[in-house]
């Protein structure tokens, strides 16, 4: 299963993908944050996980921008803990978000 993991911090980004990987789980990131849909696109995951804070544009932008071309899983995965940051990404089409 292909997996895009956006994720900025390079530590959290490493842990899961190495957590991932040993259930063979095939995991991409991302290099240039103005450029997700590009990555998006090219590797075509089965499944994605957000983070909201990002760089350039928040995962909220990026969850509309792939609900525009794709069914794909969103899963946020962040440590923003407000109430409207989950509403916002269940009303643009994320599938779930974990704290």
């Amino acid at each position: 299963m292909q997996i895009l993991l956006v994720e900025d911090d390079n530590t959290l980004f490493q842990e899961l993908k190495k957590e991932l990987e040993q259930w063979d789980f095939n995991v991409a990131g991302i290099e240039d944050f103005g450029k997700v849909m590009d990555t998006f696109e090219s590797f075509n995951p089965e499944i994605v996980i957000l983070d909201v804070q990002l760089p350039k544009y928040d995962g909220f932008y990026w969850c509309r921008k792939m609900r525009e071309v794709s069914n794909v899983p969103i899963l946020f995965l962040s440590s923003r803990d407000n109430p409207m940051d989950q509403v916002m990404s269940m009303e643009l089409g994320a599938d779930d978000y974990m704290q």
